[in-house]
Parts: structure tokens; sequence; C-alpha cells
């Protein structure tokens, strides 16, 4: 446990994102149940940088922070079918710019 602490890390997370919601009667009157259903949609890019000072992960190697961007958007449907029951459909797309999930194991690998 003490051994890490005597490493210096830097992590920042850099983010902007954008939603809206808005009712469907809103824009328009169908006359049936989803007339009263919320829809919302939105984005989110994202930067983390990750540095060791070259002590501790893979920018000793590269010599320049360790960089990860991201990419998502997202909607969501909240339907009253009836009084009684609310339905909330979801879809999220998420996907990582600089490097792929299954990459990240080995930028991130211990040098003690």
């Amino acid at each position: 446990m003490w051994a890490l602490t005597r490493f210096h890390l830097d992590g920042r997370v850099y983010a902007v994102e954008l939603q809206n919601s808005f009712l469907v009667n809103m824009v328009a009157h169908t006359s049936i149940a989803i007339d009263n259903s919320l829809i919302t949609w939105g984005g989110q890019v994202q930067r983390k940088r990750v540095s060791s000072y070259g002590k501790l992960f893979t920018d000793a190697l590269a010599g320049e922070p360790i960089l990860l961007d991201n990419k998502g958007v997202y909607s969501q449907l909240e339907a009253p079918p009836t009084r009684a029951v609310k339905l909330v459909v979801a879809v999220h797309r998420r996907r990582a710019l600089s490097i792929e999930v299954h990459q990240l194991h080995q930028r991130w690998p211990g040098r003690c």
C-alpha cells in the first residue's frame, strides 16, 4: 500500500455534454397514448489525461501523458401506456476514439 503513495500521479477528466428533452405532444398531436411520451436525447465527449510523470505507467516510454478520448450518444423514451405503468426504453452508444477497450490493459501495466 505505501509503495504506490510515493509516486505522484495526475488524472484529469474534461467533458462536454448536450441534452434535450421534449414531450411528443409539443411536436405533434396523434390522439393516442404516445402524446404523453417524453423523449430525451443527447451526446457527450470526454478526454481523460493520466500521467505518472514517467514513474509508474507507460507514459515513461512515450514521454507524454496517456490520453483517452471517448464519445457517446443516447436516447430515451418514457411512455405511460396506462396510469399505473410507465414504460422506459433507452439506447446508449459509447466509443473510444483513441484506443479500443480491449487494449486498455496493455496501456496500464505496472512499473515497480
